[in-house]
């Protein structure tokens, strides 16, 4: 029971129920049977399976469609490490992107057996936007299945250009973007010179071309010279052949796939070009582009190719793709991102199992209710959404249990550890996180390592320092842990916000003025302060000179 179910619509309870026997669609001599020996998995991941589900899958309950944990036996030896942990500052995508991007490389390079295999799974497609490029720019050839899309490529977005060009001769930025493209290459100094004035506003680029060649340099002239030919041929043939056919033509005849990247990168620039050949003949079969909103919408569904090379040993998949699959090593990055909400609905419902027959709850949106009707005044809507929510948590159980037993041999878990905005400090992860279900459990934060952090650290003194106007007068420079960098940055904080006229910039004066007009007296009684105003005293904060 320990699988995933809402992708595909289906309901856990029906599954429960069969095994069960609590249902007359199975024949009576069908028994169930409860597996408990890993094929997979050697022993050291196994025992850390039992360690960190057994208490996370507590209990079975058909309301949220929950189910209790079936601990396994290990029948491969231990191999250590099992599973890494490694925690990253809050914000520090590249950092956790760079270091898995360097733990692949580590380990496709101990293991040169061609069978190796290697897997990131993430929740969602938006996780890997950074470890994309960090693969690309340690040159690791990975397979992406729906992953990488292609409306982001460059060379794409120049095909784009192009078509747009050919089906709309009026529209300036898409010419311009032919022009500047790598088939063709003007500079920037030429394309302002040929529409950088109020007179060429009424003019279409392919008309300036002609007119204002001669003000253009003697480079942008010959890289003309070769480039308007195919272009007015492209022209001519609008409306004579397929789209697809003349956007193919013209951008071989300008020399596209020469103009594409060197080596194994080159070869996915073509595999991606016609993969936009393909969506043209399907999206303008009369030689027209839908409009800007259809073929954004129909740009968003469309991934670049995945490298069917059996060499690549690397894989990119969400965790619904892994289902039924295994590798050698696996990683499950972001573990503290929440997915995407889906948001209100005008109808909300929820189907249930009342002795072998369905039933169906029924719900309306709500109507705009006072914020204190919001406790008192329950609705069927607030149900079925709190039943929907336990019910997603419980599938996200599952979900990371079915990403965490692809592994084979070695299990790696990264995530930022969430902070506040506003002091820095740790905050609890978001309930909806897989970072949520994980924290707590001893198999889980025991294996926690701090991983490199590319923002500066957060300038917070100890909670037991006191800093008011005798140390700031004595000149205080900072907390002593800071290293001097991030205390020469705390200085030109303060010197920004000092008055040249009242103490020359220096900071130790704004620190002291800060502080005396925090002490303003109250209701006009001069000599009289509030207890704990000193905002350099209080709480050990110490005063940055710019907040009010």
């Amino acid at each position: 029971m320990q699988s995933i179910y809402s992708f595909r619509k289906a309901e856990v309870t029906l599954f429960e129920r069969a095994r069960d026997r609590r249902t007359r669609l199975l024949p009576r001599e069908i028994e169930a049977r409860e597996i408990t020996l890993n094929f997979r998995s050697q022993e050291g991941l196994v025992d850390w399976f039992n360690a960190t589900f057994a208490g996370m899958m507590t209990m079975s309950n058909p309301v949220t469609g929950a189910v209790s944990y079936a601990r396994a036996e290990a029948i491969h030896p231990p191999q250590e490490p099992a599973v890494t942990v490694r925690s990253f500052a809050d914000g520090a995508t590249v950092d956790e992107a760079g270091y898995i991007a360097d733990a692949i490389a580590a380990e496709l390079t101990a293991n040169s057996d061609p069978t190796f295999r290697i897997a990131v799974l993430a929740r969602a497609r938006g996780h890997f936007a950074h470890i994309v490029p960090a693969l690309r720019d340690r040159k690791i050839r990975f397979r992406a299945v729906g992953i990488d899309p292609l409306a982001e490529r460059p060379a794409i977005r120049d095909l784009l250009s192009l078509a747009c060009a050919l089906t709309h001769l009026g529209d300036k930025t898409a010419w311009l973007s032919v022009l500047r493209a790598p088939w063709c290459g003007l500079t920037l100094a030429d394309l302002t010179a040929l529409c950088g004035d109020r007179e060429s506003q009424q003019q279409a680029v392919i008309e300036l071309v002609v007119n204002r060649r001669e003000k253009l340099s003697p480079d942008a002239q010959a890289r003309l010279a070769r480039v308007m030919p195919v272009l007015d041929v492209a022209v001519a043939q609008r409306g004579r052949v397929s789209l697809r056919a003349l956007v193919e033509h013209t951008w071989t005849a300008l020399g596209g796939p020469a103009a594409v990247r060197e080596g194994e990168d080159g070869a996915a620039d073509l595999r991606d070009a016609a993969a936009i050949f393909e969506f043209l003949g399907q999206h303008a079969p009369a030689g027209e582009l839908p409009d800007e909103k259809a073929l954004t919408t129909a740009l968003e569904i469309l991934f670049s190719p995945a490298d069917a090379d059996p060499e690549v040993r690397v894989e990119l998949m969400t965790l619904h793709g892994a289902k039924g699959l295994q590798f050698d090593v696996v990683f499950i990055p972001a573990l503290g991102r929440k997915p995407q909400s889906d948001g209100n609905a005008l109808l909300y419902w929820r189907e249930f199992l009342d002795e072998n027959e369905q039933q169906l709850l029924l719900a309306p949106f709500d109507p705009l209710r006072q914020p204190s009707d919001k406790d008192d005044k329950a609705t069927i809507g607030d149900y079925i959404r709190r039943a929907r929510r336990e019910a997603e948590r419980e599938e996200a159980k599952r979900l990371l249990y079915v990403g965490c037993t692809r592994a084979e041999h070695r299990l790696y878990l990264t995530f930022q550890e969430p902070q506040n905005n506003k002091d820095g400090l740790p905050r609890k992860p978001d309930k909806d996180s897989f970072l949520a279900l994980l924290r707590g459990f001893p198999a889980f934060d025991r294996l926690q390592q701090c991983g490199p952090t590319s923002k500066p650290p957060t300038i917070t003194p100890r909670p037991n320092v006191r800093v008011g106007r005798t140390e700031a007068a004595r000149g205080w420079n900072g907390h002593p842990s800071l290293p001097a960098a991030d205390r020469s940055r705390w200085h030109r904080s303060l010197e920004r916000s000092c008055s040249p006229r009242s103490c020359q910039g220096d900071p130790r004066c704004a620190i002291q003025r800060r502080c005396e007009r925090r002490r303003a007296p109250i209701r006009g009684q001069r000599g009289h302060s509030r207890p704990g105003r000193d905002p350099c005293a209080r709480q050990g904060k110490v005063d940055f000179g710019g907040s009010r």
